[in-house]
């Protein structure tokens, strides 16, 4: 999909309608109107914005698990399905490990993009870096790995 002008051009809308816009399932909110022609019953033909058309900056990846967030700077929060994210780079991911306890919940709630390092994260060669490894188990499900090149003894 491609926004030319007031036109948006080449997208399947769907999604819930909520105040006056059309709320898709990546967040994104489209203040717009429909028109209806020339297809299918359903079929959207015109949808040309009457207001802006604005994306998030921390919002769902289309796998319905990660959560991305390329536009946000680092210390940056944003709520996602009622979850509060923060973006944290790598010496923030640091430091919730080194709490005492660490730090899971705020882990899981850590939004990873652009982070490249992952190395020894948890641990390293002369043991663990969590405090409790027996308990450790924080859900990262979330976490966005699309630019980490090293996950070496994570």
């Amino acid at each position: 999909a491609r926004l030319t002008g007031a036109r948006l051009t080449g997208a399947r809308l769907t999604g819930a309608r909520s105040g006056g816009a059309l709320q898709l399932s990546d967040g994104t909110s489209v203040d717009c109107f429909v028109t209806v022609g020339g297809g299918p019953v359903g079929a959207v033909s015109k949808c040309q914005a009457a207001g802006s058309v604005t994306t998030p900056t921390f919002y769902r990846a289309t796998n319905g698990v990660t959560v991305l967030c390329p536009a946000a700077a680092v210390g940056d929060t944003g709520v996602v399905d009622g979850v509060t994210y923060t973006k944290r780079d790598r010496a923030a991911l640091d430091a919730l490990v080194a709490a005492t306890p660490t730090d899971e919940v705020e882990l899981a709630r850590s939004c990873t993009t652009g982070v490249t390092d992952l190395a020894e994260l948890f641990g390293e060669a002369g043991g663990t870096k969590v405090s409790d490894p027996t308990t450790f188990n924080p859900d990262l499900s979330s976490w966005d790995v699309s630019s980490v090149t090293n996950m070496y003894a994570m």
